[in-house]
């Protein structure tokens, strides 16, 4: 076996969150040839975690240390363990719950609306909101939240985008995505009380309308 770049940026990216935690300096580590066999097991390990979950593997790695406070250093082996991935989703939830205009929820809603921007250039779709009208058996929009391509935060801001999901139980629904209309109902409240979100929203769906249809802004 041998060692992707993406592996090797993986073990950098865990070196360089662990130390700024401690305000310690850092080097990336450029010669991998005498990696040990665990450590290349578990830099692939965690490689399929981050490329299965669609995980960015600094906040991967930031999680546990801005979630809780009492421990100052989390090994790599630890981000290999289902506990690393729990750690997660309840940062990240907390986030979306408690600090929507944060700079890690904004990344990745601008993220939600590139990835629904390309999908609309795929569909010759002419706005934004088209696309939470494609389906296939389900809506894809919805299909592409409980792969975490979306958030949502590129829901709230179209109006209507629950027309198709009435043609559906609400048990399908949740089936899909787990809790899905207890969490939009709990984030809208959070999102129209937003300080920039609800506004960068607003801007970057004008934006990309026009780029959908004229081509340039």
């Amino acid at each position: 076996m041998s060692v992707s770049a993406f592996e090797k940026n993986i073990y950098n990216t865990h070196l360089r969150v662990s130390r700024s935690h401690k305000n310690k300096p850092w080097r990336p580590r450029e010669n991998f040839d005498k990696i040990s066999p665990v450590e290349e097991e578990l830099l692939k390990k965690i490689s399929n975690i981050l490329s299965s979950k669609n995980i960015q593997a600094d906040l991967y790695f930031k999680a546990p240390y801005d979630l809780w406070k009492d421990k100052d250093y989390y090994p790599l082996e630890y981000f290999g363990k289902f506990k690393a991935v729990k750690a997660y989703n309840l940062w990240i939830e907390k986030l979306f719950i408690e600090e929507p205009d944060n700079e890690v929820v904004v990344n990745m809603v601008k993220e939600g609306f590139l990835f629904i921007f390309k999908r609309c250039k795929e569909n010759n779709l002419k706005s934004i909101e088209s696309y939470f009208k494609l389906q296939s058996y389900y809506p894809e929009f919805l299909i592409a939240l409980s792969e975490k391509q979306i958030n949502y935060y590129n829901i709230l801001p179209i109006n209507n985008y629950d027309t198709l999901l009435k043609q559906y139980p609400k048990e399908d629904i949740d089936f899909i995505v787990s809790g899905f209309y207890n969490n939009i109902n709990t984030l809208r409240t959070r999102y129209y009380r937003t300080e920039k979100l609800k506004k960068l929203n607003e801007k970057i769906i004008t934006k990309l309308n026009k780029i959908l249809n004229y081509g340039s802004i």
